[in-house]
C-alpha cells in the first residue's frame, strides 16, 4: 500500500474524470477534480446525450451510478422500436430510430452489442432482441455524480479552468488554474475530451484519419485527411395535451439547406417520459471545428430547429410533443487524441479481449462515424484496452481517460462511447490510488485484482 496518500488531480468532471476521482477517492487518495461547468456530468449533461448504448463496457462504476439512479427511479432500460431499416412496413415507416423504455429488462441486458449474425443489412431483429440501453435525465445525472463524488471526500473545483501546468523532468508536478490557484499533483489524470491537458504539459496529438499506411487499417482512407466524426447538439421534447406544431422561426428555412435531405435521428425515451433527439448528425465536425464553438453550436441549433419543424410535418406522433430543452453544449463525438505509449487501432478491435497483458476496459461497439460513409460493420466479440493508451509517453504521471486517449480515429470512433470511457476513468483512479509514489504505477495485475474487486469485467 502507499506510504502516504496520493495526491490526484483530475482536470474534466465527465465520465472518465467523475470515474477516476470516484475511484481514486473510495480507494483512499486526496483527490481535487477541476471542470470548467457548474456541475459534473459532461457530455451526459450539459452535452444532453443522456442514454447508454448497449456494450460490454459497462460493468463498475457505471453500474453503480445506475443503481443510485435506479434507487430514486431516474434510470430506465430501453429498447429497440420502429426504425427506417426494419423488415415490417409498419416499423419502417420512421425517421431514423426509435428506442421506447421497455418493462421487464434489467441492466445486465444492457451489456452486449457484439455477437449479430453474419449477414446483409442492418440487424433490426437481433437489435430488438438483444440491443437495450440505459436512460436519465441530464438533471438526474448531474445530480447523482455530485453526491457520490462529495459522498466519496472529493474536492470538487466546479466552474474552473487550467491555464497551465509546471513541469520538473519527466513529471508534472502542479497545475495553474485561472486565476492563478496551484493545485500540486502526484498524479494528474487529463479527462477533457480534447486532450487539453496533455497538450499544456507538451504531449504529442493527433487529429483527423489517419492513412491506411500508418496502421495498415483495413477501413483507413489511402491518405490522411482531417475529416472529424459529426457533432450534434441534442434536443428534448415532452409530451403535450393537444396536437400541433411548434413555431419555425421566420429566420430559419423549412426546408434542409446544408445537405441534400434531413439526417435521420435517434429518438431515446427518458423515465420521465420526455425523449432525447439526437440528429445523426447536425453538423460535419471539420465544418464545427472551423466555425468555433459558439457560432458552430448557433449554427447547429438553428438546423435542429428545421429538423423538428420537418419531424413533427412528417410523423403525426410528433405533433403531440413539444420543445422542450435544448443542450447548452454541443455533442462532440471527436476531438484531438494523445501519442500514448499505445495506439489502439482497428486491428485491435478485432483481437481477443486477453490478446493485451495490460487490458484495463473493454468494448464491442463497431465503430462510428456520423457525417460521412465508413465501411464498417459489428464486431463478432469484445476487444480489450490496454493500459498502455493511458500513458503518456513523456511523463510519468499523467495519464489520459477519455476518448482523446491513445487511439487511432477508427478505434476511437468504437471506444468513445460514454461507458468505456467511464472504464478507463476508473482504471487511472486505480492505479493512481494504488501508486506507492508520484510516477511509479502499481504491477498491472494489482489494477486488474482491484478492478475485479469494484465490479469491473474484463
Amino acid at each position: 500500500m502507499p506510504t502516504r496518500p496520493q495526491r490526484v488531480v483530475v482536470v474534466g468532471g465527465g465520465a472518465g474524470g467523475f470515474a477516476a476521482a470516484f475511484c481514486a477517492a473510495r480507494l483512499g487518495a486526496l483527490v481535487t477534480v477541476i471542470e470548467r461547468d457548474q456541475q459534473l456530468g459532461g457530455t451526459a449533461v450539459t452535452g444532453g446525450v443522456c442514454h447508454w448504448e448497449p456494450g460490454v463496457g459497462g460493468t463498475g462504476i457505471a453500474h453503480d451510478i445506475y443503481r443510485a439512479l435506479r434507487r430514486r427511479r431516474q434510470a430506465g432500460i430501453y429498447g429497440l422500436g420502429r426504425h427506417c431499416c426494419a423488415e415490417q412496413a409498419e416499423l419502417r415507416d420512421y425517421p431514423g430510430g426509435e428506442h421506447p423504455l421497455v418493462p421487464g429488462r434489467g441492466y445486465h441486458h444492457t451489456l452486449r452489442r457484439c455477437g449479430t449474425p453474419r449477414g446483409a443489412g442492418y440487424p433490426y431483429a437481433w437489435g430488438r432482441r438483444h440491443w437495450f440501453g440505459v436512460s436519465f435525465t441530464p438533471a438526474a445525472m448531474a445530480t447523482t455524480m455530485h453526491r457520490m463524488a462529495r459522498g466519496a471526500g472529493c474536492r470538487l473545483m466546479l466552474g474552473r479552468s487550467v491555464d497551465s501546468v509546471r513541469r520538473a523532468s519527466d513529471a508534472v508536478t502542479d497545475v495553474v488554474l485561472d486565476q492563478g490557484d496551484v493545485i500540486p499533483a502526484d498524479w494528474l489524470i487529463d479527462a477533457t475530451g480534447s486532450a487539453h491537458i496533455a497538450a499544456l504539459a507538451g504531449c504529442e496529438r493527433r487529429s483527423g484519419r489517419e492513412a491506411q499506411a500508418d496502421f495498415s487499417e483495413p477501413s483507413a482512407p489511402p491518405l490522411a485527411s482531417t475529416q472529424r466524426n459529426g457533432v450534434t447538439v441534442m434536443l428534448r421534447v415532452t409530451p403535450r395535451h393537444h396536437e400541433g406544431r411548434d413555431p419555425l422561426d421566420a429566420s430559419i428555412p423549412p426546408q434542409c439547406w446544408w445537405r441534400e435531405h434531413f439526417p435521420a435521428i435517434s429518438a431515446v425515451e427518458l423515465p420521465d417520459r420526455s425523449w432525447s433527439i439526437n440528429m445523426l448528425p447536425s453538423m460535419d465536425g471539420c465544418e464545427a471545428l472551423a466555425l468555433g464553438e459558439a457560432a458552430a453550436r448557433h449554427e447547429c441549433l438553428r438546423r435542429a430547429q428545421a429538423c423538428w419543424h420537418h419531424l413533427q410535418t412528417r410523423v403525426p406522433a410528433f405533433r403531440r410533443m413539444q420543445l422542450c430543452a435544448v443542450a447548452p453544449r454541443l455533442g462532440i463525438r471527436e476531438a484531438e487524441r494523445v501519442i500514448a505509449r499505445y495506439t489502439l487501432t482497428e486491428h485491435d478491435l478485432h483481437r481477443p479481449c486477453n490478446a493485451h497483458d495490460d487490458v484495463i476496459a473493454v468494448g464491442d461497439h463497431p465503430p462510428d462515424t456520423h457525417g460521412h460513409q465508413a465501411a464498417h460493420g459489428e464486431l463478432a466479440a469484445p476487444y480489450g484496452i490496454p493500459l498502455r493508451c493511458l500513458q503518456s509517453p513523456y511523463h510519468t504521471n499523467l495519464l489520459i481517460a477519455s476518448s482523446a486517449a491513445g487511439f487511432s480515429a477508427i478505434a476511437a470512433s468504437s471506444a468513445r462511447l460514454t461507458r468505456s470511457v467511464m472504464q478507463l476513468g476508473q482504471a487511472a483512479g486505480t492505479a493512481c490510488a494504488l501508486a506507492r509514489a508520484p510516477g511509479r504505477l502499481p504491477c498491472v495485475l494489482v489494477v486488474q485484482r482491484s478492478l475485479a474487486a469494484q465490479g469491473v469485467v474484463l
